[in-house]
């Protein structure tokens, strides 16, 4: 809420036609945002849609109403538990299989844990611009690729 109030008085100020390119995160992926003129322009990192549009679909249709924003974390821990008692070796909750590098695919995208407690996300960057959905300017990478850029 800050980003729709602070974003229009900056541009209001904004001097010499120089314009800032506003950044965001996840938290900007919600229509609020994306209607606020000040903002057209601004890019902010949040997961691909698709799965987790999906996911809502199928929650509401089960429920009868949208589910919160953070259910699909749930949702993701629960199937990545899943996931590790059917390998085929048999149930492994082992640091190693919780931490491979690979990463697992939940709704909220490509994600991993690491080995010193954080995790990563593979996140898109999307633009928000007038009159339509953010558009991706750059996808989420499909793999973690650990080589240095």
């Amino acid at each position: 809420q800050r980003a729709v109030t602070v974003a229009p008085v900056y541009a209001y100020y904004e001097s010499r036609g120089a314009r800032a390119k506003f950044l965001g995160t996840q938290l900007w992926d919600d229509p609020s945002m994306w209607r606020e003129p000040a903002l057209y322009g601004a890019w902010f990192a949040a997961p691909p849609a698709e799965a987790r549009i999906a996911f809502t679909d199928r929650f509401a249709s089960l429920q009868g109403r949208a589910p919160p924003r953070i259910a699909t974390l749930p949702y993701d821990a629960t199937a990545l538990a899943v996931a590790l008692a059917r390998r085929p070796g048999g149930p492994d909750f082992s640091v190693e299989a919780i931490t491979q590098p690979n990463g697992f695919t939940g709704v909220e995208g490509l994600f991993r844990f690491r080995r010193d407690g954080l995790s990563d996300r593979a996140l898109a960057v999307l633009e928000i611009r007038r009159g339509q959905l953010p558009v991706v300017v750059r996808p989420a990478p499909a793999t973690f690729d650990d080589r240095p850029s």
